[in-house]
């Protein structure tokens, strides 16, 4: 990590108050946040769960997609093929 003084383009007083800004923009996204999660816990999505539990199913589902998927693409790479092609273009030497 730099140090501030690595920095000197910047003025003193603007990488003083960039972490009191970005507090009081986090601060605020906080708010939004909270009341979307509230709305989420109380509303239902059918008779046996709420919206957040089917959001977070969602997204383990997707999780898990996104595993599987790489797996696939891992286990489809055909890296023998290329070894030996590049093995015949090696020359002889002599010993």
């Amino acid at each position: 990590m730099r140090a501030l003084s690595e920095y000197a383009f910047y003025s003193r007083s603007y990488l003083t108050e960039l972490p009191a800004e970005s507090e009081r923009v986090f601060a605020r996204l906080l708010e939004p946040v909270t009341a979307i999660n509230r709305t989420n816990s109380k509303t239902a999505f059918d008779t046996k769960l709420a919206i957040s539990n089917a959001i977070a199913d969602r997204d383990v589902v997707g999780k898990r997609r996104d595993f599987l998927a790489g797996i696939a693409e891992a286990g489809s790479t055909r890296q023998d093929r290329y070894w030996t092609q590049s093995s015949k273009l090696l020359p002889k030497f002599a010993c």
